[in-house]
């Protein structure tokens, strides 16, 4: 919302404010890339990309695993 209203400094402010909170958030850091972009720091909106990315993909990988799991818990269970 505050980079909508080009408030970019408190939205970056926000951002890493959140980011202390829950350093895994990906969207924060994806979300934390766009305003320093808006504000021409392109190499750290390139390392915040970085960092979504990886927690992003760490993601999916979690979430794969799980679903693997669970799978053949299920199939454990009906054999």
């Amino acid at each position: 919302m505050l980079g909508k209203l080009k408030q970019y400094e408190e939205a970056l402010e926000s951002y890493n404010q959140a980011l202390k909170i829950d350093p895994y958030d990906s969207r924060a850091w994806n979300n934390r890339g766009l305003v320093l972009e808006s504000l021409q720091r392109h190499d750290e909106a390139f390392k915040s990309y970085q960092k979504a990315t990886a927690i992003a993909q760490r993601t999916t990988q979690i979430s794969f695993t799980l679903q693997t799991i669970a799978k053949r818990r299920n199939l454990e269970c009906l054999g």
